[in-house]
């Protein structure tokens, strides 16, 4: 997409995001990169609070991607790691889109989408359709997120966690 095209594109998703909340960065880099940083909530009673990160970039030559990245607002603890580690691998073997992982460094759950843009599209349109993939990474997100910070937190296991239904598991033979 080119560089009118993709300020376009943003300037609609800002807009958009606007309308459901006011924690919004646009930014562009000194490379002309640009990411929408926008804060959600993830869970219905309006908690899981998430920070959106959303770039754009080319696949290849003509193809352009959507990354959105979700990092939850809790840390894990280091005493649960491990069985935080067990909790997203099993979600991940479920997860109808995306997934998630840990960043390690700073010990943070993330979930992961990328997915290809019909760029013949209008720019408006196709912020339009990235909003839409927020509510959808939302729910999916929403769905572990209470579960996920108890294991990360130490108020719960994941075996807990399955046994109130809450979290899948892989069935063992």
């Amino acid at each position: 997409m080119d560089e009118k095209k993709t300020r376009e594109f943003f300037e609609a998703l800002r807009k958009i995001a606007a309308q459901t909340t006011e924690d919004l960065i646009l930014q562009e880099d000194a490379e002309g990169n640009v990411t929408l940083r926008a804060g959600f909530t993830t869970m219905v009673d309006g908690g899981g609070p998430c920070l959106f990160e959303t770039q754009l970039y080319e696949a290849w030559e003509g193809e352009t991607q959507v990354e959105i990245i979700v990092s939850p607002q809790f840390e894990i603890h280091a005493d649960c790691m491990e069985d935080f580690e067990v909790a997203i691998t099993n979600i991940n073997l479920f997860s109808p889109l995306g997934y998630f992982g840990i960043f390690y460094p700073e010990d943070q759950m993330y979930y992961r989408y990328n997915g290809f843009l019909n760029v013949e599209e209008e720019a408006p349109l196709i912020a339009e359709g990235v909003y839409h993939l927020f509510e959808r990474i939302a729910m999916v997100v929403g769905n572990v997120h209470e579960a996920l910070e108890k294991i990360a937190t130490g108020v719960s296991t994941f075996d807990e966690e399955v046994e109130k239904g809450v979290l899948p598991s892989q069935e063992a033979e």
